[in-house]
């Protein structure tokens, strides 16, 4: 009987210190942002390196997807006041199935006029280890990630503007 709780707890421990592991290694805060290569709705490739000189939102969504959903209008406003002051909004659809047709329908209810690249296979999410949506990585104009934040933002609220304001005037 003391065995198979040894053994349980064993096992338990090895799941928990793999699973620090993973979070306390992810990608996040001083690290070099992976370059990508990615197409639009228009099949023109886009690449993360094209917004060099500016600080970029990389946001990871799904139109399944129902806070990534609730976001956008407040991502479009977003982009539409910080985009003149230099901040790039680069999305990536993580939609595998039907994607452009989802984005059409998508975008004629919400009015996008940010770019939206698709991520089909999940390649560009695994490098990014972005293993949920929503999730937003800052990245400076040298592409090192400057914050990383896991799940849906209050992209109108204070913190977030007051943030984003301090990172534009340096």
């Amino acid at each position: 009987m003391k065995l198979r709780y040894l053994i349980a707890i064993t096992i338990a421990g090895i799941l928990i210190g793999m699973s620090a592991y993973h979070y306390l290694t992810r990608l996040g805060e001083g690290d070099p942002a992976p370059n990508f290569t990615l197409p639009d709705i228009t099949g023109k490739q886009h690449t993360l390196e094209e917004y060099r000189g500016s600080i970029v939102a990389l946001h990871f969504w799904a139109t399944w997807c129902e806070s990534c959903k609730l976001e956008t209008p407040a991502i479009e406003h977003f982009h539409r006041v910080y985009g003149k002051r230099g901040l790039k909004i680069v999305s990536v659809l993580e939609d595998e199935h039907d994607a452009e047709a989802k984005l059409q329908a998508f975008a004629m209810r919400t009015g996008i006029s940010f770019p939206v690249l698709f991520d089909r296979t999940g390649k560009v999410a695994r490098e990014y280890q972005s293993y949920g949506v929503p999730e937003t990585f800052f990245i400076d104009e040298n592409g090192i990630v400057l914050k990383r934040i896991t799940g849906a933002i209050d992209w109108n609220g204070k913190a977030n503007k007051e943030y984003v304001e301090s990172i534009l005037k340096k």
